[in-house]
């Protein structure tokens, strides 16, 4: 697939991925330890458990530990949203192909995605050999917006709520009733389906969110 040139391009390109879990990242993980209190050999086999279920679950979130399932995204004002779902890496090299290959000079625009999407959406094209563009996502210098950092007012405060609250807030309506943190038990049920909604939904959430934030120069 040839690379865009720059007349071609869309301006904006709204993003949103979804993540679960590499298939080997627990071969990866340090072992964990129970509770030095613990005597009853059941409790200290649930609390090895528990631990180890919460040390798999924050690899969805890391972007050397994790693989992306679902990639979305919304060229503002060219076509419709476009929803990817990997069920294997042959399918999430093949999307992440495209993404950067159509992407030409486009400002990715996403919520949380200096410190998430663009990260993991860089090193996981890295890993599976995927020809792409250099990310920049220096905050203070990237052309890409992400407007979580535009809502904290670039700094001047601490936080900023989530997206969902931020469609709620804008009294936006959604059928989706999926959190981001479920995804990994719903790629393990096989229900695509919700994962594929899932990030349709954050994709619309997303460009009302842009409109809100008055980022769209078009």
């Amino acid at each position: 697939m040839g690379w865009n040139n720059e007349n071609a391009s869309p301006r904006y390109r709204i993003l949103d991925i979804e993540t679960a879990p590499h298939p080997q990242a627990k071969d990866w993980l340090p072992p964990v330890k129970a509770k030095a209190n613990l005597v009853d050999p059941e409790k200290i086999k649930a609390d090895l458990a528990e631990k180890q279920a919460e040390q798999l679950a924050d690899c969805a979130l890391h972007p050397d530990k994790c693989v992306i399932v679902a990639l979305g995204y919304f060229d503002v004002g060219h076509t419709e949203p476009k929803v990817y779902v990997f069920k294997n890496e042959d399918e999430e090299r093949a999307g992440l192909t495209d993404f950067f290959g159509t992407l030409g000079n486009a400002k990715l625009v996403t919520f949380f995605g200096h410190r998430f999407d663009l990260p993991v959406v860089w090193r996981r094209a890295k890993y599976l050999g995927v020809k792409r563009q250099k990310l920049n996502i220096d905050r203070f210098k990237s052309p890409h917006i992400d407007l979580w950092w535009e809502l904290t007012e670039k700094g001047a405060l601490r936080e900023a709520p989530g997206l969902q609250f931020y469609g709620k807030r804008l009294g936006v309506g959604t059928l989706d009733k999926v959190d981001g943190g479920d995804i990994p038990a719903l790629v393990a049920a096989g229900d695509w389906q919700a994962v594929h909604d899932h990030c349709l939904s954050d994709i619309g959430l997303t460009h009302v969110v842009a409109n809100f934030c008055e980022v769209l120069e078009l």
